[in-house]
């Protein structure tokens, strides 16, 4: 099971690549299976930047959060963007395929009357291959929401892609399987919110 912590800065854009480059890589040399940072273009807090990073579980998530925000490097980098942290949260990711990469992502919040079971989540995966990877998606997680204000307890599709339009395209023409599942589900969208990629690591890629 993998789970994503996010962090939202706002601050000078100007600074936003190397304040971003500076946290993946730090979070990186601190265990992070994956790192994102982007900056958001859509919802409250458009024109932040964010940090998302993956790990296997909360507490090793939480004690990289706390050596990096404490490190020197970071301080530095948030002074320079004249960067103050505004939003923290933390997601489980239930299920996931394809390439979780691209030049965006589109997170839809949904509320579920039902929720949502182990045999649910790899339908909702497979359902999100039919009806989004096969029109031009990348990747997809489908995920629950730990720690997020509000929101907590809510589930969240986060699609990753190179071009907004396949997202919006395919929401807008479900399947009948998606319509299917969201009924049965009970499901709501209550909000999206659009981010750009400044930069991505993955593991993986540290090994080469």
């Amino acid at each position: 099971m993998s789970f994503v912590g996010f962090r939202t800065f706002m601050g000078d854009a100007a600074h936003y690549a190397e304040m971003s480059s500076i946290g993946r890589s730090k979070m990186m040399e601190l265990g992070a299976k994956e790192t994102r940072t982007s900056m958001v273009l859509t919802g409250p807090t458009v024109g932040s930047s964010q940090i998302a990073t993956m790990f296997d579980s909360v507490d090793a998530y939480n004690e990289a959060a706390a050596a990096a925000l404490g490190s020197a490097e970071i301080q530095s980098a948030l002074a320079a963007a004249n960067a103050t942290q505004t939003n923290a949260g933390l997601i489980r990711v239930d299920v996931e395929t394809g390439n979780c990469s691209g030049a965006f992502m589109v997170a839809s919040q949904v509320r579920s009357a039902t929720q949502a079971t182990a045999d649910d989540w790899a339908e909702i995966g497979a359902m999100a291959e039919e009806a989004f990877l096969a029109n031009g998606v990348n990747g997809y997680r489908g995920v629950t929401l730990l720690a997020a204000g509000e929101m907590t307890g809510a589930n969240g599709n986060l699609f990753y892609t190179d071009s907004v339009d396949a997202v919006m395209q395919a929401s807008s023409n479900p399947t009948p399987t998606m319509s299917s599942i969201m009924q049965r589900l009970g499901v709501t969208i209550v909000n999206r919110i659009i981010t750009r990629t400044i930069d991505w690591s993955h593991q993986v890629d540290e090994l080469f």
